[in-house]
């Protein structure tokens, strides 16, 4: 990975922070349990969602690339995700989800110096809630509906294609903060580097396999 600098740039005549690229790998397919999620891209950008229970079609959705944010609708959920003004690569400022026109949730995400996630607001019945992720050298731990600690071992993350913040199943951060099929959208701030304990890791030429989390990439030597 390159040095990572944060700096204030100029970018179309406002200031932007600037922020490195995380190269994610292109996920084809996502499987997990009875979901599987079908991936389309047009050169680096996802284009659209299709998500299956039980090998059965539940929904399908184009991606939409607006100036003021990423527009798409998953199982009868609209997000609308509103990005930081940045230089670089893309991480999200403020989540809208709704059904049928009426608000489900919103989210606010920060970050820390190092542009990792570190606290979001979560506006919800019975909320506001709160979230806090703390990184140290094996562990992050995650303020959520409790503290809970993961903890972290030597695998890499290839490709940062794991999401490694969703292993602790946190009430808050689970549901609402970094939905599994738009974390592909590679939005969500520096992705952990390393995968946590107690996973067995599988590679085989262009997929991947990490518990039961199951990935097929579009190009077999993105791996190597």
């Amino acid at each position: 990975m390159a040095f990572v600098v944060f700096f204030i740039a100029s970018c179309s005549g406002e200031k932007g922070l600037e922020i490195p690229v995380y190269d994610m790998l292109h996920v084809s397919k996502y499987e997990r349990d009875a979901l599987k999620t079908i991936i389309e891209y047009d050169s680096r950008k996802i284009i659209k969602y299709s998500l299956y229970i039980d090998d059965v079609l539940a929904s399908s959705t184009a991606v939409i690339y607006k100036p003021d944010g990423i527009y798409c609708t998953l199982n009868g959920i609209d997000y609308e995700l509103r990005l930081d003004n940045t230089v670089g690569g893309s991480r999200v400022e403020h989540l809208y989800a709704s059904i049928n026109g009426e608000m489900y949730y919103d989210v606010l995400y920060r970050y820390d110096s190092e542009g990792r996630l570190s606290n979001t607001e979560i506006n919800a019945q019975g909320g506001p809630y709160y979230t806090t992720y703390r990184y140290k050298e094996s562990s992050i731990e995650i303020i959520d509906d409790g503290i809970y600690e993961i903890a972290l071992g030597n695998e890499e993350n290839t490709g940062y294609v794991f999401n490694v913040l969703n292993y602790a199943n946190t009430s808050h951060t689970s549901k609402y903060v970094i939905n599994p099929e738009l974390y592909f959208l590679n939005i969500y701030g520096k992705p952990v580097g390393k995968l946590p304990t107690g996973y067995t890791v599988e590679h085989s030429g262009n997929t991947l396999r990490i518990g039961n989390h199951y990935y097929e990439y579009t190009t077999a030597n993105l791996l190597r």
